[in-house]
C-alpha cells in the first residue's frame, strides 16, 4: 500500500530534482531511478517476492477495511536522503502529526497475515546504486546528500491510498488494485 502514486506535479518535480542531483554527483551509469511517476510512499508490503503463499483473499479484507476508514489528507515533511548498504536511495520523511505511522501501526496490528518484515521509515524510494563506489564517489555523493539535507524544506500533501500490485520492483510493472481518496 502506497501513498500519493502519482504525487502532484510540483511535488514530482521536487523528488526529480533531489534524485538528478544525487545520481548525477556520481557520475555513473550503473544506477537504476524510479521513475517519476512511480514515487510513492511506502505504507506496508502484504507479500514480499520471496514469498511463495498468499491468500488473495486478503487483499478483499485490506481494501474492505481500508474503504471503512475515515481518513483525512496529511502532510510530510521533507528530512533528508538516505542510502543503503544494498545502494537502495530514499528520501527520508517524517509525518508530522504521525498520521502515517498510525495508520501502518493499525494496519500490522489489525492483519495478522501481513508479513513482520516492514519498514519503519516514511519514504519515498528514489533508486538504487548497482555497483560498489570508489571513495572519491562516495566523498562527492556525502557532500552532495549533507547540501541536500540541509538546503531544503518541502512537504509533499498524501491525498489518496494505492493498493498497489507491483510486478516489477520499483512499480516498473503494475496494476494498481485500489484507491483510497483521502478526505478535506
Amino acid at each position: 500500500m502506497l501513498g500519493g502514486i502519482p504525487f502532484q506535479e510540483k511535488e514530482i518535480y521536487f523528488l526529480s530534482k533531489i534524485q538528478n542531483r544525487i545520481f548525477n554527483s556520481i557520475n555513473d551509469e550503473r544506477v537504476y531511478k524510479v521513475k517519476q511517476t512511480n514515487y510513492g510512499l511506502e505504507c506496508f508490503v502484504l507479500k514480499w517476492h520471496d514469498t511463495e503463499k498468499f491468500d488473495e483473499k486478503n487483499i478483499q479484507h485490506v481494501k474492505k477495511y481500508l474503504n471503512e476508514l475515515s481518513l483525512p489528507k496529511y502532510k510530510i515533511k521533507f528530512k533528508g536522503i538516505q542510502i543503503h548498504t544494498d545502494g537502495c536511495v530514499i528520501a527520508k520523511f517524517i509525518d508530522i502529526n504521525k498520521e502515517f505511522r498510525s495508520l501502518r501501526k493499525d494496519f500490522l496490528l489489525k492483519f495478522n497475515f501481513l508479513p513482520r518484515r516492514q519498514s519503519s521509515w516514511v519514504h519515498v524510494p528514489l533508486g538504487r546504486i548497482l555497483y560498489n563506489l570508489d571513495k572519491r564517489v562516495i566523498e562527492n555523493l556525502i557532500s552532495e546528500c549533507e547540501d541536500i539535507n540541509e538546503n531544503h524544506n518541502f512537504e509533499i500533501e498524501i491525498n489518496k491510498y494505492s493498493l498497489v500490485h507491483e510486478k516489477r520492483w520499483y512499480m516498473e510493472d503494475k496494476e494498481i488494485l485500489f484507491i483510497k481518496n483521502l478526505n478535506e
